[in-house]
């Protein structure tokens, strides 16, 4: 399974291309940060097919707010959690728990804010089950940790007040086991300022297992947004996947072709004094008989039910839109 996180820095004209890297990367969980979704926004007007959507909004200001798009195939519910710009869905797989926590920590964030986020994603963590495993996606805005040594770049009797919010950070992931996947050599923000172009690694996954992860990938942005897309691909195997069922299509019925098939059966029964079952059973097999005219559709289905639909703009000029995108992208990479 692969699950896709970025900081999309505003997400509503973006659903189409999340879409498309959600089918063309096979990705069954997305995590958006900076969704800059409003309350008067409907789920509807941001909902993806065959996706369930759990969503927290900035209540006052303008930007961050995050959200977890989890595919039908996996069983979820969303875990309260009192953080601004974070959100919190357990998954299901069979007899595995793992919790997802995407998490938005704004830079302008104090001291004692930060601390009441900590305090408060404890809280959560030490009520999980034993057996959940959690994993962390998000934009922490942590620029001056090295992530490939595990501290902050700074003098440490440094009382400034931006390393030390670093540094409560790495305490808590040290807290509770949480390693992260991305390195320092791996920028997850770029932009362009003037002709210097700034660089740094404010967003990353980390685990509470990181034996969850087999790889790890970048990919491009959503949009123009300035920060990468991370794709991880994950050990979980979910027995829920769909299924191609074949059903009866009497809206595409030819009428002519039913009475052509019911002609020749026959339509009475003897004796009068047959039961309601006999008759039932009389007139059903008749049914059956006419019934393999009717045209047949298949559909895509979950065991749980769900119906596999596809987006109006699920299409393939926007598809080859988005592999160009990353085809473009590698290039830039490997010669920036």
């Amino acid at each position: 399974m692969n699950a896709f996180y970025t900081n999309a820095n505003d997400l509503k004209n973006k659903i189409s291309e999340l879409q498309i890297v959600a089918r063309t990367s096979g990705c069954k969980v997305l995590g958006i940060t900076e969704t800059m979704f409003s309350s008067d926004l409907y789920d509807a007007e941001i909902s993806i097919p065959n996706f369930k959507l759990f969503r927290v909004d900035r209540l006052t200001g303008k930007g961050g707010g995050s959200c977890i798009y989890v595919h039908d195939s996996i069983q979820s519910h969303e875990i309260q959690i009192n953080v601004p710009d974070c959100i919190c869905v357990n998954l299901t797989f069979d007899s595995i728990n793992i919790t997802i926590f995407v998490i938005y920590r704004a830079p302008s964030l104090s001291l004692n804010k930060c601390k009441s986020m900590l305090d408060n994603l404890s809280v959560t963590i030490n009520s999980l089950a034993p057996d959940t495993e959690s994993v962390m996606m998000g934009d922490f805005n942590l620029p001056d940790v090295s992530w490939d040594l595990g501290t902050v770049k700074c003098s440490i009797n440094s009382n400034n007040q931006k390393y030390v919010i670093q540094q409560l950070f790495l305490d808590f992931f040290a807290k509770h086991d949480l390693s992260w996947v991305i390195g320092d050599d791996v920028k997850t923000r770029r932009r362009q300022v003037l002709t210097d172009m700034q660089s740094a690694t404010l967003d990353n996954v980390l685990t509470t297992d990181s034996n969850i992860f087999q790889e790890v990938k970048i990919s491009p942005p959503l949009g123009k947004s300035d920060h990468v897309g991370i794709i991880s691909k994950w050990t979980i195997a979910n027995s829920e996947e769909y299924v191609t069922k074949e059903k009866r299509n009497w809206a595409k019925v030819d009428l002519d072709d039913i009475m052509n098939a019911a002609a020749p059966l026959l339509w009475t029964h003897e004796p009068e004094s047959a039961s309601v079952e006999e008759l039932w059973s009389f007139i059903h097999q008749n049914a059956m008989e006419i019934a393999e005219s009717v045209p047949v559709s298949k559909t895509m289905v979950s065991r749980s039910g769900a119906i596999k639909t596809r987006s109006v703009w699920d299409r393939p000029c926007l598809v080859k839109a988005r592999k160009q995108k990353e085809k473009t992208w590698a290039m830039f990479e490997n010669n920036p």
